[in-house]
C-alpha cells in the first residue's frame, strides 16, 4: 500500500514537471502549434487549482483528524484505521502539490511577451 502511495506522489510530481516545461515552453515561444495548451491554459486559472488543492488537503486534513481523534479516545492503543490514513495522508499531500502547482504555473504564465490571462 504505501508504494502506491509513494508511485502516485511520484507520477504526479512527474506528471507537474511536464506541464512546468510544456508551458514555459509555450511562453518563451520555444514550441510553435499548442493551440489545445493554449486553450487549456486560457479556461483554468489559478482559483481552479487553489480550490481543488484547497478540498483534497481538506478532506486530508479532516479524515487525519477524524482518525487521530478516534485514536486519542481510544487510549493511543493499536491504530486500526492505517489504511484510511495513507488516503488521507495521500490526499492531504496531492492537494498541497495542486496548490504550489498551481501558484508556480500562474506565475510561469506571466511571461514578458506572452501573457495567459485574458
Amino acid at each position: 500500500m504505501s508504494l502506491a502511495i509513494m508511485l502516485v506522489l511520484l507520477g504526479m510530481h512527474i506528471f507537474s514537471i511536464g506541464l512546468f516545461v510544456k508551458v514555459f515552453c509555450y511562453t518563451e515561444k520555444l514550441a510553435r502549434g499548442q493551440r489545445t495548451l493554449a486553450r487549456w491554459l486560457m479556461r483554468l486559472r489559478l482559483e481552479h487549482g487553489l480550490l481543488l488543492g484547497a478540498a483534497l488537503t481538506g478532506v486530508g486534513v479532516l479524515g487525519d483528524g477524524i482518525v487521530i481523534g478516534r485514536w486519542v479516545a481510544n487510549g493511543f492503543g493499536h491504530l486500526y484505521a492505517v489504511r484510511i490514513v495513507f488516503f488521507c495522508s495521500l490526499s492531504l499531500f496531492l492537494g498541497v502539490e495542486i496548490v504550489f502547482s498551481s501558484v508556480f504555473l500562474s506565475m510561469l504564465g506571466i511571461s514578458r511577451d506572452t501573457y495567459i490571462g485574458d
